[in-house]
């Protein structure tokens, strides 16, 4: 069975997806990777044009596979631009047709199907860890396998808020836990566990 990784590092705004698979195994299905990069300006990567930041694995990853050098969340919404941004890959949807209950709320209602949802129903395993900013219950209905999850927009990346995964979706003040290393550091370990 494949395996989906789904990885959101808070304090640089990245989700990563991955399928695996075993490494004796011979590829049956291709595998997954895609990160979306929020909050940052076109040219944040090196390999986007900046001389000035050096991010030698990401740029591997745009040299090396697909990169949207083109895509632009529209703004002018929501001051959050991670959520629409999350909303619209999450599924499928544009801006304009993406459920927005409120200025910077873009909960995705249960009748949407998401990637997850679609990755788990071609019998991929999904896993994620790190920020959802699209509500618990989106999180719940899409995953299998859940570790530290962070939902909200902002925090201090060194003492972040993360809950363990519930598979009901209800997640309140008593599962959550405050992060004892940054924030880049707690989702990357977890999507190795995994």
């Amino acid at each position: 069975m494949k395996r989906v990784l789904s990885l959101s590092a808070a304090a640089l705004g990245l989700l990563l997806v991955v399928g695996m698979q075993p490494f004796d195994a011979p590829p049956s299905r291709p595998n997954v990777l895609i990160l979306l990069t929020d909050d940052q300006r076109a040219d944040a990567l090196h390999a986007f044009g900046n001389p000035d930041v050096q991010t030698p694995a990401l740029d591997s990853l745009a040299r090396y596979g697909t990169a949207f050098a083109d895509a632009y969340i529209m703004g002018g919404t929501s001051v959050a631009v991670c959520a629409p941004s999350r909303a619209m890959l999450m599924t499928g949807r544009t801006l304009y047709h993406l459920a927005q209950q409120g200025p910077g709320e873009f909960r995705i209602p249960a009748w949407q199907v998401t990637m997850p949802e679609a990755f788990r129903k071609a019998g991929y395993v999904t896993f994620t860890t790190g920020k959802h900013h699209n509500g618990a219950a989106v999180v719940a209905r899409g995953f299998d396998e859940v570790d530290d999850v962070f939902f909200g927009g902002m925090s201090d990346p060194f003492h972040i808020p993360v809950h363990k995964f519930d598979p009901t979706g209800r997640y309140g003040p008593e599962t959550r836990r405050i992060a004892e290393k940054h924030a880049a550091e707690l989702f990357s370990d977890a999507a190795v566990a995994f």
